[in-house]
């Protein structure tokens, strides 16, 4: 997932976005034992709680620290994150924090499509 990159999804679909995390240099980072925090909001600024709220153990994985997977995480979207959801544009973005507890923003507020399909289950 680059910085700033919008996504789209469609009610009741389940999609798995890749998270990579590196330092100022583009060099990625080992981040084990950091916290990632996902959230979707309507709009920036939005007040708690979040339409869809994802963290390490809870929607995210940190895959294995090492060679083509280094500084990577996976955030889980399921299918009853989104059935709910009105289909328009959110706003979405993903802090880390660090072993020290410092915190960065990763990916800043960005677009987060959410779209009607036809078929409905």
């Amino acid at each position: 997932m680059a910085a700033g990159q919008s996504h789209t999804v469609y009610k009741g679909e389940s999609k798995t976005l890749l998270l990579t995390i590196s330092d100022s240099d583009g060099v990625r980072l080992d981040i084990t034992g950091f916290t990632i925090e996902f959230q979707v909001k309507l709009k920036d600024g939005d007040a708690d709680p979040p339409l869809i709220s994802k963290s390490v153990g809870s929607g995210i994985t940190i895959l294995t620290q090492s060679g083509g997977t280094l500084g990577q995480a996976t955030v889980k979207i399921d299918s009853a994150d989104t059935t709910g959801l009105t289909a328009q544009k959110h706003r979405y973005d993903v802090i880390v924090i660090d072993l020290v507890g410092d915190r960065q923003v990763v990916v800043p507020p960005s677009n987060f499509w959410v779209k009607e399909v036809v078929n409905q289950a």
